[in-house]
């Protein structure tokens, strides 16, 4: 990430240098305004006319994005920003145009039990990720290109998918199906379909759960979760194989703990980020899993 970051400032000094009096440059962003691009955040809202706390969270903060759910945990419904199909576009749109800089409009659309367009009218309840994996590669593209064309169709431009979490047995990520196969190498490869299919609608894909969940047995929404003694070499190689196919790969990092590299959560550790770019995934973009779930708030405080 590093190489390219660099690049694409120097390009941009020197055009501004070129095109612009000395005096009218942009200056530097403080370590402040640095900050607030790196937080992507919730927010209650749904529509043009129901716009909720959005408008004066983009007033006050500079945010690197949104992210959108259906449901509610707070009043237990399904009201937070989805509600109906033809409300999600002008009202992402109005956001966007809102925003002091461009933001990452994000969604968790996996597929299966973990869907937020699930109850839109035209997407409704889709294939999971186990089941989808079992298929000849034309059906795998075929309903994924269909799931990211439905997905740009509301104005979303990045997705918290694909898992390449490997599936085990009597695990989390099993039982639920949101994983694709135990087999690291078909976990890799349909991943990177999906990926593929998201790209072409100009959406970012996110790859997750680094180090990979798979063997976990408690949900990291609810507790903390050790997986030690269960995480094996295996658990890399999708993460590795994607890294090394995809020169803008973006990584989530979760919860879960591994006394072997840190006594910290993976999403606190600097441990875990040096492992992962030791997998090949120096240039990388990494993203924390949602630092509200229990596994981080019941044990560290927001500062």
């Amino acid at each position: 990430m590093k190489p390219v970051v660099k690049t694409f400032f120097l390009c941009l000094t020197v055009v501004l240098t070129l095109s612009l009096p000395q005096q009218t440059i942009a200056q530097e962003p403080t370590t402040y305004q640095k900050a607030e691009q790196m937080i992507i955040i919730g927010f209650r809202g749904s529509s043009v006319k129901d716009t909720g706390d959005v408008f004066s969270i983009l007033q006050n903060m500079n945010v690197g994005g949104l992210i959108f759910f259906d449901y509610d945990t707070g009043t237990k419904s399904y009201n937070r920003n989805i509600k109906t199909g033809t409300t999600i576009r002008p009202f992402i749109a109005a956001i966007q145009d809102a925003a002091q800089t461009p933001l990452f409009l994000s969604i968790d659309e996996e597929g299966g039990k973990v869907s937020r367009l699930k109850k839109i009218s035209g997407y409704g309840k889709t294939s999971s990720a186990k089941s989808i994996a079992m298929l000849s590669s034309r059906k795998i593209q075929d309903i994924f290109a269909w799931r990211a064309k439905k997905i740009a169709t509301y104005g979303f431009n990045m997705n918290f998918a694909p898992v390449i979490d490997l599936c085990y047995q009597k695990t989390i990520m099993n039982t639920q199906e949101r994983c694709f196969s135990a087999n690291p190498t078909r976990v890799a490869n349909v991943a990177i379909s999906f990926a593929q299919s998201l790209k072409k609608q100009s959406i970012i894909p996110v790859y997750k759960h680094y180090p990979g969940i798979g063997s976990g047995t408690i949900d990291t929404h609810t507790g903390a979760a050790d997986i030690t003694a269960t995480h094996t070499e295996n658990d890399y190689v999708p993460f590795q194989m994607v890294c090394n196919k995809d020169p803008y790969a973006v990584i989530m990092i979760s919860h879960v703990q591994m006394t072997t590299v840190d006594t910290l959560p993976a999403s606190l550790s600097k441990n875990h980020i040096n492992t992962l770019r030791a997998l090949g995934c120096a240039h990388a973009l990494t993203i924390s899993d949602d630092m509200d779930m229990k596994a981080i708030s019941a044990h560290f405080s927001q500062e």
